[in-house]
């Protein structure tokens, strides 16, 4: 799928070590949250260490060998990186300045750039043959226009009462600036997408 996996490969193994270093010493080590997490957030942030444990590993088995056809496999690596770019997205806005907090800045940028590099060395012979049937089709852009529906309306009700009051809530308001900039967006280009004659008109 991707041209020439190998040089994705230095970005996303990057990417994975720093994350997997990250969150081992999140695991072992939960006292460096403790100045700068609430209590009542330790077992999400906790929870979250060992889910990042999981994909990091899971990204680096698969670059082993990884090569230009194996497809399914470059495909779960920018989705997971995916989940990278969201959950350390949330430490470096929520300013969770730990020992931790340049690992976390880093890998915020190597998840996002990584995706965006992946993303534009899909051949483009592939994404000629990319095609879906109109059930797929269409319930994927059903499903896709109703989490952007939903998830935008639910945190634009959630922001008025901030705004007419001028109050700053203290935890989790990074994932306003998230989902409202970058993953709502993108289940909205998704939408767009799906809606063509062929799914990757627009490359």
């Amino acid at each position: 799928m991707i041209r020439n996996p190998s040089k994705d490969q230095v970005l996303w193994r990057l990417t994975a070590m720093l994350s997997l270093i990250a969150a081992l010493v999140g695991v072992f080590n939960p006292g460096i949250y403790s100045k700068v997490v609430s209590t009542e957030i330790i077992p999400a942030v906790f929870g979250q260490d060992l889910i990042t444990i999981v994909a990091s590993s899971i990204i680096l088995l698969l670059t082993i060998r990884i090569k230009k056809e194996d497809s399914k496999k470059q495909i779960v690596i920018l989705g997971i990186l995916g989940y990278l770019f969201y959950a350390y997205g949330i430490y470096v806005i929520e300013r969770v300045y730990n020992v931790l907090y340049y690992f976390y800045l880093a890998i915020f940028g190597l998840s996002f750039w990584s995706i965006v590099y992946g993303i534009a060395s899909i051949r483009q012979e592939i994404l000629q043959k990319v095609e879906l049937s109109r059930l797929i089709r269409n319930i994927s852009a059903g499903f896709s226009l109703f989490v952007a529906l939903v998830f935008n309306a639910l945190w634009i009700i959630q922001l008025l009462p901030l705004i007419k009051t001028g109050e700053k809530i203290e935890f989790l308001y990074s994932i306003n600036i998230l989902d409202l900039c970058f993953i709502m967006s993108t289940f909205m280009i998704s939408v767009s997408w799906l809606s063509r004659k062929r799914d990757w008109d627009c490359f």
